[in-house]
């Protein structure tokens, strides 16, 4: 049972970075506002539109599908099994940027800070980049 449920995680995984990783790279967050309306009206990603064209979609059903899917798999960071209560503020200021992080070097104390508005999502991230240069750089 402990291997499927590994399994099961890590498949999860996968499903949520995938999905993020589309989310994020035809920018399907920007037509969405903060209520989860969506609104296509100017400029669509050229792709988006190929495809929805191609495969006789409205854009706003495809984003809104695509949007809907992203609450369904939100991506997990590891360091939340310890602590669960922090998880939802942490994802709540993160939003999207939850996907982009590599919890290698995320600690404690990087996710109060954003909880508590002491420290930006962009940031976080950019510490987390930083962080990891700088051990690609000690390797060498």
């Amino acid at each position: 049972m402990e291997e499927i449920d590994s399994l099961l995680k890590s498949l999860y995984k996968v499903i949520s970075g995938f999905l993020y990783f589309i989310l994020i790279e035809f920018d399907i967050f920007d037509y969405v506002d903060a209520n989860g309306d969506v609104n296509t009206t100017g400029d669509v990603d050229e792709i988006v539109m190929s495809y929805c064209n191609r495969e006789n979609k409205k854009v706003d059903d495809l984003v809104s599908y695509l949007y809907s899917l992203s609450k369904d798999y939100v991506p997990k960071l590891d360091i939340f099994d310890s602590y669960p209560e922090l998880e939802e503020q942490f994802q709540s200021v993160m939003g999207p940027n939850c996907a982009c992080i590599d919890e290698k070097y995320l600690t404690l104390k990087m996710i109060k800070d954003v909880i508590d508005g002491i420290t930006t999502p962009e940031d976080l991230i950019q510490t987390l980049v930083e962080l990891g240069l700088e051990e690609d750089q000690s390797v060498l």
